[in-house]
């Protein structure tokens, strides 16, 4: 009797796709933590674009306020040129004018002390860090 030896056993085949499975579920791992890691860094990256151009924009209605009129903070509210630009917080949107300006925002703190204004925002993240920042202007009069 002649023994063909060209095929693969039963253990073999079991053998193959066990290791297989183990590849397949490893690899998949890898990419399911890229794919959650990148999106939590866009989150982030987001949340600090969001802060950074909402404190930019208030400094430039600030600094670009006329020197006439005055500058009033009260409330969590900030007041340029007497209504011409009103930034304040509604649950979590910054509002310009009444108008949605920028979504995601946990803490809005607006303090005024002689000639010195200072902003605090902080976002309020979805799968990211949070992230505040603050900046200190300084009225010239």
């Amino acid at each position: 009797m002649i023994k063909d030896k060209r095929g693969f056993t039963l253990i073999e085949l079991i053998i193959v796709v066990a290791l297989l499975g183990i590849v397949i579920t490893m690899g998949f791992s890898v990419l399911s933590f890229g794919y959650k890691s990148f999106n939590s860094q866009t989150d982030t990256t987001d949340n600090q674009s969001n802060v950074r151009y909402a404190i930019s924009d208030i400094t430039k209605q600030i600094r670009c306020a006329d020197p006439t009129k005055t500058i009033v903070i009260a409330n969590g509210i900030v007041n340029i040129d007497e209504g011409r630009v009103i930034y304040k917080l509604q649950g979590s949107t910054l509002l310009k004018n009444d108008k949605q300006f920028i979504n995601g925002i946990k803490e809005f703190i607006p303090l005024m002390v002689v000639d010195k204004i200072t902003l605090k925002i902080t976002s309020q993240p979805k799968r990211g860090r949070e992230f505040t920042l603050t900046s200190e202007i300084y009225v010239r009069k």
